[in-house]
């Protein structure tokens, strides 16, 4: 069963639906969750592309235009791609053909500006975590010294279990090695425990735990699949169904994730397990992650990006465990 997108949706209610390329970005720093849509009635079969943007917001003060653009924001995605769920929001839309001093003549300008009864509140899919602005160059270069020393996390990580949760999410667990290779014989891994206020404890056994919370599991498997309780059986369909227009939240106890600032920014998107309210004070500098968001440690960059490697021993283990809860 093939869904629409929350963004296909948007797009359309938005009047642009005949538009062949549609962007969004949403502002991290606000009290409100805001969506930014930015489409080119000028030159529709024209990618949006970051630098576009940039160039766009800056003919614009901040007293005009929505954010500044060197401030945090979300990777540039293409507005399909939005699978979250729609509740209430703010949602802005700019015509960046503006740049070149025209005026829009694909779209009403009764557009420029559409405000929902619904908003976004969750926000983290899997698609969006795939995106190469979601991690910074800082992490680029660690992981391909880790794809280096240790191979790709579909190599070296394994599946140990999932959770059935109360709230009908599901949370798929996973380990995976540290990068020792790379490290002198006598050094000393840690590991950061969410439990003891992210502190740094002795990983003796160097190994990493990575969890995936897909939210609302049970829901979007009703509504992929409303027949799968007489079928007795989950498979890695259903669960890829799920995965692709569901939110989900991470954590990994890898030192990097939480005390390099990934999780604070997972966070600002309710995208973390365990979030945070510490924004990282160093390593946001020019020269490590920057300030443009670094959402994955290495060591989820390796399992999101080969996450269908996962699909099959997924759909295996969450049958068995819905099966033994007497949900199939």
């Amino acid at each position: 069963m093939e869904l629409i997108s929350t963004g296909t949706k948007l797009k359309n209610s938005l009047g642009l639906k005949n538009l062949k390329y549609v962007s969004f970005v949403r502002i991290i720093k606000s009290p409100h969750k805001i969506l930014i849509v930015f489409y080119d009635s000028n030159r529709s079969d024209m990618p949006m592309t970051t630098s576009s943007i940039i160039r766009y917001s800056n003919q614009f003060s901040t007293r005009t235009f929505p954010f500044d653009h060197s401030g945090p924001l979300t990777p540039l995605l293409p507005l399909e791609e939005f699978k979250g769920d729609l509740r209430t929001a703010i949602v802005l839309t700019f015509d960046i053909s503006g740049r070149y001093g025209n005026k829009n003549k694909q779209v009403n300008e009764s557009t420029q500006r559409f405000e929902t009864s619904q908003y976004f509140n969750e926000w983290v899919t899997l698609q969006d975590l795939t995106s190469p602005e979601a991690i910074s160059s800082f992490t680029k270069r660690t992981r391909a010294e880790r794809n280096h020393a240790v191979k790709a996390e579909n190599r070296t990580a394994k599946l140990e279990g999932c959770i059935i949760n109360d709230d009908g999410s599901v949370t798929f667990k996973f380990k995976t090695t540290a990068t020792t290779p790379i490290y002198p014989k006598d050094n000393i891994f840690m590991k950061a425990n969410p439990a003891n206020n992210f502190a740094l404890e002795y990983n003796g056994e160097k190994i990493y735990h990575m969890d995936i919370k897909i939210l609302d599991f049970m829901k979007w498997l009703k509504e992929t699949r409303p027949n799968y309780m007489e079928a007795q059986k989950i498979s890695w369909k259903e669960i890829k169904d799920v995965i692709e227009v569901a939110s989900i939240q991470l954590y990994s106890d890898m030192p990097s994730f939480h005390w390099q600032g990934s999780n604070w920014w997972l966070s600002q998107l309710d995208g973390s397990i365990y979030p945070t309210d510490i924004e990282p004070k160093v390593w946001n500098s020019p020269s490590l992650h920057g300030d443009s968001g670094n959402f994955l440690s290495k060591d989820l960059v390796g399992l999101i990006k080969g996450f269908k490697f996962w699909y099959n021993p997924m759909g295996k283990m969450l049958q068995k465990q819905m099966k033994e809860k007497e949900l199939l």
